[in-house]
């Protein structure tokens, strides 16, 4: 089972997406590493920056 990640982006919530594509858009950046994530069964955001991977 894939664990699906959710992201603030323009003040909206984002996703489904998958942790890889949340690397690849910290990469291009797309995403900032203050970029607000969390995983789909945790209701508590936290800043990508501090998302081990990421």
């Amino acid at each position: 089972m894939t664990i699906e990640w959710f992201c603030i982006r323009d003040a909206e919530e984002q996703g489904p997406y998958t942790f890889r594509e949340l690397v690849d858009m910290i990469r291009e950046e797309k995403l900032s590493p203050d970029t607000q994530v969390r995983p789909h069964y945790l209701d508590d955001w936290q800043r990508a920056d501090s998302v081990v991977g990421l």
